[in-house]
């Protein structure tokens, strides 16, 4: 962006005059040619051709890049030309864009050697002007090939270190195979400490095994007949008492524990009335 005093400025008045044109104008076309070099962060542009076709000048070729070199607008070498001193005039963010290419090592087609281009690499190796080494460096030497297998004789049979060789040239060698990771082994399962309640409730009521999904209600049974006193002889005793009351009735565990008071107790004696005396009499126990 021009700056306020470019109006007054000497450089600019002598640019006018020797292009004859309106100074609005001009200083749109110095606009448009800063603009494109504020795009790249770069004040080198290129040959004549390039900076008139930056600026959209529309009049006959070289004139408008020789009247900005002639009014010190533009800096000319040997690879072409450059806005004059475009870091000092140019917008912040175009400074901060320049120091941050320059802090990162990410150098553009000029260096900070007074607006020239740069000529050599960091390690001294010459550039050409499209910026790649005149003189790439050698390439590394290839890597050298693995040593051939040595032939093996007839007489000499070469053994893998995994397999035995036989005495016998008649027997084929036999390949031991030891596994880096044997099978790792199960536990064996846990034993239950021996329960004679348990083991009569399993055996009366459920054939011996007590299903995995009914040891927490056996295991609850098995507490309150513990807390009965019970013995494994007692818990039969009762069993079959219990069947001889109510045939037709299921005998199980729950059951057996519902009625176990009861079954404790001795049958009532039974009474008998005579129809026809009216006598009664009661059945004697001995």
């Amino acid at each position: 962006m021009a700056k306020s005093d470019l109006w007054s400025c000497v450089k600019f008045k002598r640019l006018c005059r020797d292009l004859d044109l309106p100074r609005p104008y001009i200083v749109g076309l110095l606009e448009t040619l800063w603009q494109a070099c504020y795009a790249t962060a770069d004040p080198f542009v290129g040959p004549s051709e390039d900076v008139e076709c930056a600026a959209e000048w529309p009049g006959k070729k070289g004139v408008f890049t020789d009247a900005l070199a002639s009014a010190h607008f533009l800096d000319h070498d040997d690879y072409g030309y450059y806005v004059h001193d475009l870091a000092d005039h140019a917008p912040d963010y175009v400074r901060k864009r320049i120091a941050r290419r320059i802090n990162k090592g990410l150098r553009s087609k000029t260096a900070d050697n007074g607006g020239q281009r740069q000529t050599s690499a960091e390690n001294g190796a010459p550039l050409s002007e499209n910026g790649a080494l005149t003189n790439p460096p050698n390439p590394p030497n290839p890597p050298n090939p693995p040593n051939p297998p040595l032939p093996i004789s007839s007489a000499e049979e070469w053994v893998p270190p995994d397999v035995e060789a036989s005495e016998d040239p008649q027997i084929p060698a036999t390949a031991t195979t030891t596994p880096s990771n044997p099978p790792a082994t199960k536990p064996p399962p846990r034993k239950r400490a021996p329960d004679p309640i348990w083991d009569t409730i399993a055996e009366l009521f459920f054939g011996g095994t007590v299903a995995k999904p009914d040891q927490t209600h056996v295991g609850k049974i098995v507490a309150n007949l513990k807390e009965h006193m019970a013995t494994p002889e007692e818990i039969r005793r009762r069993r079959d008492l219990y069947l001889f009351r109510w045939p037709n009735v299921s005998c199980t565990a729950d059951a057996l524990l519902k009625h176990w008071s009861h079954l404790g107790a001795p049958d009532p004696p039974k009474v008998f009335k005579n129809a026809f005396t009216g006598d009664i009499f009661q059945e004697s126990r001995k």
